[in-house]
């Protein structure tokens, strides 16, 4: 990167990453502090979980998905009938994923719906949709009568190819993975009975990076900012690949000034639709001004359901309607 800078040119450089993006970002800051100018750093990795921990937290991070899921379909068990509370709730789908191991429907088994269920949940605007996959499943329908299975299918298909990008093995086995097989197994029967959302139990699984067979020719960078200006970390407090945690302590680790979208699942945020987040980084970077040291925006709203005793009615289930928000977020081509 330090040597594309040079052909252009340019003394210093303005950036922009997401995700892993940001560890880059953080690095080649910490290395080349002279040359870099502004920074955004959009869904933070965690300078300290590089990169087994970060994984085994994503799993964390799904179940507090769900369980918010949960907790807002249990305030409207007049139009949902899956419990009163987030614990009923969850017991429901619990219900639903053992009857699917049992008797899959379709392409729907325990590890598809497992997937779909954690994958949905981050999405606040397709919570009542989760809804009503559960409850049609729940019934027993056939795929090809049921609206809400075709529907959850395109959610499940989606949760795996979240799985796996390019580079992933390129980028993550630069650092240390336990080599003990028996450290994986302990936490995969752990994470199989407490994070089985989003395909929970990936993330404890053995690696690629277990299997390493050579040895870096250094250890990574130590992250640090000495030197050049106070950047922008941008955070999302429901994010899976990078839980929220990641943010403040890159924030902090870097002394950059933190946005934190409330009430928000999305991995990736500027640029992507959130009006306050877009509007305070685009005067940043064009402007020079920062955003406040730490500072909030709103995610995309919940579904337009009252809670019980409010009136109103549940939405009708729309697999289109779960096909055009993934697209528009580039998800159903693969993008986390």
């Amino acid at each position: 990167m330090d040597v594309v800078r040079a052909v252009l040119g340019e003394q210093k450089i303005n950036y922009l990453g997401y995700s892993y993006g940001t560890y880059l970002g953080a690095v080649y800051g910490t290395l080349f502090p002279n040359r870099l100018d502004r920074s955004v750093l959009d869904s933070a990795v965690h300078p300290e979980w590089i990169w087994h921990e970060q994984f085994r937290q994503q799993a964390v991070a799904y179940r507090r998905g769900v369980e918010a899921w949960a907790s807002w379909v249990g305030e409207r068990n007049e139009k949902f009938a899956l419990g009163k509370s987030r614990d009923e709730v969850i017991a429901e789908v619990e219900k639903v994923a053992a009857k699917l191991h049992g008797t899959p429907i379709g392409e729907h088994n325990r590890s598809s719906f497992d997937g779909a269920v954690g994958v949905s949940a981050r999405y606040r605007p397709l919570w009542s949709d989760l809804a009503s996959i559960v409850i049609k499943l729940r019934s027993g329908e056939k795929p090809e009568n049921t609206e809400g299975a075709k529907a959850g299918e395109v959610l499940a298909k989606t949760g795996l190819q979240e799985l796996r990008s390019g580079v992933f093995d390129t980028v993550t086995c630069e650092s240390d993975w336990p080599t003990d097989l028996h450290v994986y197994y302990e936490d995969m029967r752990t994470f199989r009975e407490r994070y089985p959302f989003g395909f929970g139990i990936m993330r404890a699984a053995p690696m690629t990076c277990t299997f390493r067979s050579f040895t870096p020719p250094e250890p990574p960078v130590k992250i640090g900012r000495n030197g050049y200006p106070v950047g922008v970390v941008v955070q999302s407090e429901g994010d899976t690949q990078t839980q929220y945690a990641s943010g403040p302590a890159m924030a902090e680790r870097l002394g950059h000034n933190l946005i934190t979208v409330v009430d928000e699942g999305k991995h990736g945020i500027y640029n992507g639709g959130n009006k306050c987040v877009d509007e305070k980084v685009n005067r940043y970077l064009i402007e020079g001004p920062l955003p406040g040291s730490s500072s909030e925006c709103t995610g995309e709203p919940r579904p337009d359901v009252p809670k019980d005793g409010q009136g109103g009615a549940a939405p009708a289930l729309s697999q289109d309607r779960i096909q055009g928000y993934l697209d528009g977020r580039g998800l159903s081509a693969g993008r986390p």
